[in-house]
């Protein structure tokens, strides 16, 4: 199985995930009073994230640098191909870390960090 990260200069194909976490970005605005008391206010939720790690095995160093440039350059990224099929969006690419793993040859390590875009705010 793999999943296929596509941007408007190139399109990335990694192999499954092998961790996928999801997570909600809340706006909450505390106040406090001349009296002492204090109040938090919600403004709701102002993004929602997910963070991909995996490890690449194939092409990896071109992949790797690949996602990076569609970083560097904020690329809007749709992503299809995840076993949630909700997951499947379009989103913009936050962070991501690579490692090469030692003693092997062309084999990376990846987390990447991607915020949901057109969400409903």
């Amino acid at each position: 199985m793999s999943y296929t990260i596509t941007g408007m200069s190139s399109s990335v194909t990694l192999s499954d995930p092998t961790s996928i976490s999801i997570g909600v970005v809340k706006k909450v605005e505390n106040y406090v009073f001349a009296d002492g008391t204090d109040s938090q206010l919600d403004r709701g939720k102002s993004s929602n994230y997910i963070t991909i790690s995996g490890v690449e095995t194939s092409n990896s160093r071109g992949k790797m640098n690949t996602l990076n440039t569609m970083m560097d350059n904020q690329e809007d990224v749709t992503i299809t191909g995840l076993p949630d099929s909700n997951l499947n969006s379009d989103y913009l690419i936050r962070s991501l870390n690579f490692n090469h793993i030692p003693g092997t040859i062309d084999v990376y390590r990846y987390t990447i960090s991607l915020e949901r875009l057109y969400d409903s705010i």
